[in-house]
């Protein structure tokens, strides 16, 4: 999952507008998509994990679970 602190987000409305995107990994290029995620249920375990703990620093959860941009990297 790739998420940020609610708000506008460039790099958030591109992958809305186009989802196809390449990851780059030790001088290759992968190609996937970027699924944004909506579940609420997802959400929330995404920001109550402790590797996401800095979130909830900067922000209440509930609006993280919210309104956070988040989305899942599907490989090709």
């Amino acid at each position: 999952m790739i998420t940020g602190t609610p708000g506008p987000r460039d790099w958030y409305a591109n992958v809305l507008a186009n989802p196809r995107v390449t990851i780059h990994v030790a001088g290759s290029d992968l190609p996937a998509r970027a699924v944004p995620i909506r579940d609420p249920a997802t959400r929330a375990r995404v920001f109550d994990a402790p590797d996401t703990r800095w979130y909830s620093t900067q922000a209440q959860r509930q609006l993280l679970v919210d309104e956070a941009p988040m989305v899942e990297i599907a490989f090709e």
